[in-house]
């Protein structure tokens, strides 16, 4: 590299030192040694509040990791815009140097991945050579150009979405998929809610949760989705086995899908609602370094399975049942075609989302659900959405609650334990039962048979049977069956069932 000779300037140690680290739109090249002074005039350095350095050119809004595999190819174009030339080598010896001083620094910012927060809406990155944005506010649509008061970063995996249509047509979606009437108002819900909400602290994000048959579609129904809300060079994925590879697949994209899932174990089912919910898992970044970063855990979630599969009290709640139909009497055609005439009418489809975002925004404020689910903002949104569409109130409310329900009870079925207690309760005059734990294992022992007893889903002993049944009882509950817990003499469990609501 041809270089000036740079006589005492700081280092990044010595700038911690001293106080002397530059503050943002000054030369960098004071603090990298490999570099001439000015190569990195323009660029700046910050890190987010999980630790991660970050690396911004200009007012752009478009920042990048400095340990990503783009950070290296921006630096040389930098440097090569300056008028330097620089070896592979030295481009690395740079970008650690970079890194120390994003570790020093106080400017802390916060960055987002295909949507960022606006105080009255949001932002969206179309992550287009243009660097269009889509700005949504209570009422209104409007393109606007990539400044830097919201920062996003665009992953090497991450696709352009269109530029939206003038005119908006959500309608035109529906010719590409079977989906019962009610169903389609939920997916359209989900789809507003999880594109005008960022991956901030507090938003929780509806697992879509995706079945069917076979031949139902349920793969084109993902990947239009995907198209339409975060499309990525990754598309549909296979569930990740490790935490590691979770993190990875959602901190990249702002919707993950994860295809053909047959079984998902009480870990992985505990990771999603992290998922869904947000949260971190700390580690260092090397082995051979005491430096920690939380690698947060926090995107939208679709899955996608044959089978019902979702078999934790926790995880039904937090998500949106949909269940694709077979296409009896409808021509059935061929799926490259079904994706043809989608990539056409994209930016209206798109338009027409957006469209109803601006709409639910304007609403949201003044609306309140009537009994609203757990995930209350999802409710808030459907409470919004019927005063848009000018329907009656708790229509699509009611339309999520019941889509719950039947999720929660296939929830409850497919777990051995609460399957033959609600199998015991049917055998139980007037749904009153109350005796200890032991008893009723024997009861449900006497139920499953003896080869499922063996089974290591099954309660070994009445301690561990009294866990899983408080584990149960939220699921229970919506179904008509109440469970306390009580303590006399020794231990007992009550059972009252209300046969009126009960769910057959």
């Amino acid at each position: 590299m041809s270089k000036e000779n740079k006589t005492g300037p700081p280092s990044a140690e010595d700038a911690a030192r001293t106080g002397t680290l530059e503050p943002d739109g000054k030369d960098l090249s004071l603090h990298v040694r490999s570099l001439p002074s000015r190569a990195l005039d323009k660029l700046a350095v910050f890190r987010a509040p999980n630790g991660r350095g970050y690396l911004q050119q200009g007012d752009s809004g478009l920042v990048y990791s400095l340990d990503s595999p783009q950070a290296p190819t921006l630096l040389l174009k930098h440097i090569l815009g300056k008028g330097y030339h620089a070896r592979p080598k030295e481009v690395r010896e740079a970008l650690d140097e970079l890194a120390g001083l994003a570790a020093l620094t106080d400017d802390v910012r916060e960055v987002w991945c295909r949507v960022g927060p606006l105080s009255d809406g949001i932002e969206l990155d179309l992550a287009d050579p243009s660097q269009t944005r889509v700005r949504i506010t209570p009422g209104k649509v409007a393109l606007v150009p990539a400044t830097s008061s919201v920062l996003f970063e665009r992953h090497s995996s991450m696709l352009p979405l269109p530029v939206p249509a003038e005119v908006g047509d959500w309608s035109l979606v529906y010719a590409c998929w079977n989906l019962h009437p009610v169903q389609q108002i939920l997916v359209r819900a989900w789809c507003s809610y999880t594109l005008a909400h960022c991956k901030r602290p507090g938003t929780t994000f509806p697992l879509l949760f995706v079945t069917g048959p076979q031949g139902a579609g349920k793969s084109v129904f993902c990947r239009i989705l995907l198209s339409l809300l975060c499309p990525s060079a990754s598309g549909i994925q296979a569930l990740p086995r490790t935490e590691k590879d979770l993190v990875l697949a959602t901190q990249r994209a702002h919707v993950v899908a994860f295809d053909n899932v047959r079984l998902l174990s009480p870990a992985t089912s505990d990771l999603l609602c992290i998922v869904s919910t947000g949260g971190s898992l700390p580690s260092r970044k090397l082995y051979s370094d005491s430096t920690v970063i939380d690698h947060r855990l926090h995107a939208a979630v679709i899955l996608n399975g044959l089978h019902y599969f979702v078999n934790q009290q926790d995880l039904a709640q937090r998500c949106v049942p949909i269940h694709l139909q077979t296409l009896e009497g409808r021509p059935r055609r061929a799926e490259n075609e079904i994706l043809d005439q989608f990539q056409r009418d994209r930016p209206r489809i798109l338009r027409g989302l957006l469209d109803t975002i601006a709409a639910v925004l304007k609403q949201l404020p003044s609306v309140k659900p009537i009994n609203p689910e757990r995930l209350y903002g999802f409710s808030a949104w459907l409470a919004a959405m019927e005063r848009v569409d000018g329907v009656p109130e708790g229509v699509y409310q009611s339309a999520y609650s019941d889509a719950l329900d039947e999720g929660m009870l296939d929830a409850l079925l497919e777990d051995p334990v609460a399957a033959a207690v609600l199998e015991f309760l049917d055998r139980v005059p007037n749904g009153r039962w109350s005796e200890s734990p032991s008893t009723l294992l024997e009861e449900l022992d006497g139920i499953v048979g003896r080869r499922a007893t063996y089974s290591p889903d099954w309660p070994k002993d009445a301690s561990s049977l009294s866990k899983r049944l408080r584990a149960l009882e939220a699921g229970l509950l919506r179904h008509g069956v109440q469970v306390h817990f009580g303590r006399g003499r020794g231990r007992y469990i009550t059972f009252i069932r209300n046969t009126g609501n009960h769910n057959d």
